[in-house]
């Protein structure tokens, strides 16, 4: 099954309040094998210990934030690869994407001014397919993760369940 998120967005409410959350979360890390992260006062991460770890492995950030007058925490986070994952294609994706437009341009340009096209759109077509390629990638990535992806999100679950 092809899916086109790219990082699940997660969004809840929660009585405690930050401390608490931060506070109790680690408290299941210390606990857990499954599971290794960090939690301070308005953030968390979640990750894959590294005995289990691989190129695919994904990170689950968490954010709270309360305001004075709310009697809610929010907690908004994402899951998704590591950082150096994430920026190196996305690198991919902008730099096969503006190869394609630059070939694309001087290759209508060529045509438009009646000289021969030297290759402009075979450099265009070959660009738009290596991004083909790096979406392919990356799909095959997201469903080897997969597995992972739901095991943090069921500890977060777990870990909320208990507070509320």
């Amino acid at each position: 099954m092809f899916t086109i998120h790219i990082r699940p967005r997660i969004k809840r409410k929660c009585k405690c309040l930050p401390e608490d959350i931060a506070a109790h979360i680690k408290e299941q890390l210390s606990e857990s094998d499954h599971i290794i992260g960090t939690a301070a006062m308005n953030s968390i991460t979640l990750k894959i210990p590294p005995k289990d770890h691989h190129y695919w492995s994904p990170e689950l950030h968490l954010h709270l934030r309360r305001e004075p007058e709310d009697e809610l925490t929010e907690v908004t986070g994402f899951v998704g690869p590591k950082s150096s994952i994430w920026t190196m294609f996305m690198f991919f994706y902008i730099g096969l994407g503006t190869t394609a437009l630059f070939a694309g341009m001087y290759a209508m340009t060529q045509q438009s001014l009646d000289i021969a096209t030297t290759g402009g759109y075979i450099i265009s077509i070959i660009a738009l397919a290596l991004i083909g390629v790096v979406f392919i990638a990356t799909q095959i990535g997201q469903r080897i993760a997969l597995d992972q992806t739901h095991q943090l999100i069921a500890f977060m679950e777990a870990a909320f369940r208990c507070l509320d």
